[in-house]
């Protein structure tokens, strides 16, 4: 690993809203990215970017040949080995526009190798004139949070990928190398249409056509940055695609692995939808305690004790390294009206919705605080029925059947608005679903002549 920016350590302020002028690298290197010495613009701090975690606000727009990045000085990143694999955890503004540079180094297209991602379009290059090429195509994914990634294999194929999918093709590439004689590097940002640069993070590196479409720059939000200078094996691969995966809230259509290989979600179980997870892996630095979907639709969010503003002011700690819980659902629409599980407590009928989500628990999760969402425009709840008790029941199953026995219940509470809650004392590997009761479906009805 060469670099390794992530925004919950190292920024030289964490107050929301604040000038990032220093983001300090966690790799063994120790480089630093810096705002440039002659800089008026900073991108700023995001204390809740994407999924209770940490950004870097970068605000898409140009303002001289100087500003609106971050960069590593002298400290330059070449690729003299297999491959170079750069993985990007971002949130994009809309719209966002063409040519956001999200990670760069030297001048495109012929001098050096980055990438770019907006809402609707995505692309990387090399050197083309020593056999590299640069690829840029659209994409109709949105502008839900992403893992982005580019992959480059020497002598054989650059590609780019999307939450560990490839988003559009594998480009075949004879470029041998990325080491100084490939790539136009300079210690800082130069004046502008200057052709050399360092590498840079939220901005184009070299300043030539910086300042076109609007800027050249990122728009929206970074919140990790991870390089490694070799190319990884498809486990290594997926294995730092599922630590991004678990922290970020993004979903993924591959098993997610511990850093010791352990898999914490099976994607072939049928509930592979907006998944999210709470864990800790300790060999990887995670302790996320509370997490939701990024996609729209998400409406669950699982917290460990408690859901606080942020993943760092959540004072609770998952006690044991190697332990998580990890749900997603089977991708049910949403449901005009309720429908009836058969589920009878006593005086009261259980009706719920279509769609059932799963937990997997690796180790022992306990003291979980279970929040919804009901009227996400995204995923809308129907309306609670005239014949209601007024509540919200998060029924719990063994087998994924609520018609055939053992399903438990627990009546939530509203909080504020359309969240409400309840407590999950142990959580295990099984199925939930969203209910309302009714309050007349188990009463007989009274006759009278």
């Amino acid at each position: 690993m060469q670099l390794w920016l992530k925004a919950e350590t190292g920024t030289n302020t964490t107050v929301d809203g604040n000038d990032v002028t220093a983001w300090g690298d966690q790799s063994i290197n120790g480089y630093s990215a810096n705002s440039d010495v002659n800089s008026t613009d900073d991108p700023t701090f995001s204390e809740n970017a994407i999924n209770f975690n940490p950004g870097i606000d970068f605000d898409g727009t140009f303002t001289d040949a100087y500003s609106d990045g971050l960069h590593l000085g002298s400290d330059y990143i070449y690729g003299e080995k297999d491959g170079v694999h750069v993985f990007v955890v971002c949130d994009t503004d809309v719209p966002a526009g063409s040519d956001k540079y999200v990670f760069d180094f030297g001048l495109q297209a012929n001098g050096g190798y980055g990438m770019i991602y907006s809402d609707n379009d995505y692309g990387m290059y090399t050197n083309n004139t020593n056999g590299g090429t640069n690829s840029e195509f659209f994409h109709t994914e949105g502008e839900d949070p992403a893992l982005v990634e580019m992959k480059i294999d020497f002598d054989d194929s650059q590609a780019f990928y999307r939450n560990g999918n490839p988003l559009g093709p594998s480009v075949s590439v004879t470029i041998p190398d990325l080491d100084e004689s490939n790539v136009n590097e300079a210690p800082a940002y130069g004046p502008l249409n200057s052709s050399a640069g360092p590498v840079s993070i939220g901005r184009k590196s070299a300043s030539t056509f910086l300042d076109l479409d609007g800027g050249r720059i990122f728009d929206g939000r970074i919140s990790e940055v991870i390089v490694f200078t070799d190319t990884l094996s498809s486990i290594e691969k997926q294995q730092v695609n599922s630590y991004l995966a678990i922290k970020y809230g993004l979903t993924m259509a591959q098993d997610y692995l511990s850093s010791a290989g352990t898999i914490q979600k099976d994607i072939s179980d049928g509930y592979g939808n907006n998944i999210a997870a709470i864990g800790r892996d300790d060999c990887s630095g995670l302790h996320q305690k509370q997490s939701k979907s990024v996609n729209s639709e998400a409406i669950v969010t699982i917290g460990q004790g408690t859901i606080a503003t942020t993943n760092a002011l959540n004072g609770n700690t998952i006690p044991a390294d190697e332990t998580f819980l990890v749900w997603g659902n089977d991708g049910a629409p949403a449901n005009a009206s309720w429908v009836d599980p058969n589920v009878t407590i006593p005086g009261t009928d259980l009706a719920s919705i279509d769609r059932t989500w799963k937990f997997s628990e690796q180790f022992d999760i306990t003291n979980t605080l279970f929040q919804i969402e009901v009227d996400n425009p995204n995923f809308d709840l129907p309306a609670m029925p005239p014949t209601a008790d007024g509540t919200y029941y998060l029924l719990r199953d063994d087998d994924g059947d609520f018609t055939n026995g053992g399903t438990t219940y627990e009546p939530m509470s509203l909080v504020t608005g359309d969240i409400w809650e309840v407590n999950i004392a142990d959580p295990t590997n099984e199925y939930f679903t969203i209910a309302v009761g009714n309050t007349c479906g188990a009463v007989a009805p009274v006759l009278s002549k």
